[in-house]
């Protein structure tokens, strides 16, 4: 999967778009709940989810068989979840033009390629800096930050023990972070064959925000409830999000 320019785009999801399909188009504020029909992830640029609200990227027609893949993953998660991004819950919070509710997010997910500066510190120690971030958006939850290898102190990931796998990406694998004398088990995971489409999160690494000093545009990241799920909690995101004690079902 491709990763498209930084550039405002926006996408229309009457039909599911192929991951590899986008072209630049004038920006435009999207509805509440537009997201709920995207079908395929796709890379677009970060000021396609601006401040302004969700926005998305238009894309050429689908060949038939990545149509009906789209189909198949959509199914599968309106089988397996009851919220997947179509409409918000009663209970959502309400939300400014400057946020996003996670409950505009589809799922099955999709892919944002952020360019704000995002820094991570372990130890006192930058371990990470990068502008060119991949949010993985999927409905309940907080944005998940994926960062590139090559913008990483390498030699502060050391492979650590257990896997986890999930219904969208596939395998996981985890790392501990070790650097400026403090040692983080499994505090950060990455897929080394993402299934298809999300290719794009391939030489990425994500890192709970738990102890971890995390930044994005240097505000201070929270990390998500709960000890499992890694998303990045910012002041653009509106929840209620899943992790804490009755959320399972979200």
């Amino acid at each position: 999967m491709g990763i498209a320019e930084p550039r405002s785009v926006v996408a229309h999801w009457s039909q599911p778009p192929s991951p590899l399909a986008v072209r630049a188009v004038p920006p435009r504020k999207a509805a509440q709940g537009s997201l709920a029909g995207a079908r395929d992830p796709l890379v677009v640029s970060r000021g396609a989810m601006s401040c302004a609200g969700p926005f998305f990227a238009s894309a050429t027609p689908c060949t038939l068989a990545s149509r009906r893949m789209s189909r198949d993953r959509q199914s599968a998660a309106e089988a397996m979840w009851t919220w997947t991004g179509r409409k918000r819950p009663p209970f959502a919070h309400r939300t400014t033009d400057a946020q996003e509710s996670v409950w505009d997010y589809p799922r099955p997910p999709v892919i944002v390629a952020d360019g704000r500066e995002v820094i991570v510190r372990v130890g006192g120690i930058e371990i990470m800096r990068t502008t060119r971030a991949l949010r993985l958006l999927e409905t309940a939850s907080p944005p998940g930050f994926y960062l590139p290898f090559a913008d990483a102190l390498r030699e502060a990931f050391q492979p650590a023990s257990g896997a986890s796998h999930c219904e969208w990406k596939g395998a996981a694998r985890y790392w501990t972070v070790v650097a400026g004398g403090a040692r983080l088990e499994r505090a950060a995971w990455s897929y080394d064959t993402p299934a298809a489409p999300y290719v794009a999160l391939r030489d990425h690494v994500a890192v709970y925000a738990t102890q971890a000093e995390c930044f994005v545009d240097g505000e201070r990241v929270r990390p998500q409830d709960g000890g499992f799920y890694g998303g990045w909690v910012t002041n653009e995101i509106v929840g209620p999000w899943k992790g804490g004690a009755g959320s399972g079902g979200w």
